[in-house]
C-alpha cells in the first residue's frame, strides 16, 4: 500500500492516482466465485464399508444355508 501525502503542496501525479484507483474499479463488478469442495473420501469410504458389510452379510447368509 502506498501512502499519499495529504499536503496541498505535495506533488501530484495523475497517472499514479489513476493506477491506484483503477485497481479497485477492476474488482467492483466481478462476480464472486465460490468454490464447492466435495469431500469424496468420506462418501467413498462409506460406500466401500457398506459394500463390505453387504458382502459379509451375504456370505453369512450363504453359510447359514449351507450348514442349515
Amino acid at each position: 500500500m502506498k501512502v499519499i501525502s495529504s499536503s496541498p503542496y505535495a506533488p501530484f501525479d495523475s497517472k499514479e492516482w489513476n493506477s491506484l484507483i483503477s485497481k479497485n474499479v477492476k474488482f467492483e463488478n466481478t462476480p464472486i466465485k465460490i468454490q464447492k469442495r466435495i469431500y469424496r473420501t468420506f462418501t467413498l469410504k462409506k460406500i466401500e464399508k457398506d459394500k463390505l458389510l453387504q458382502e459379509k452379510n451375504e456370505l453369512h447368509q450363504q453359510m447359514q444355508l449351507v450348514f442349515g
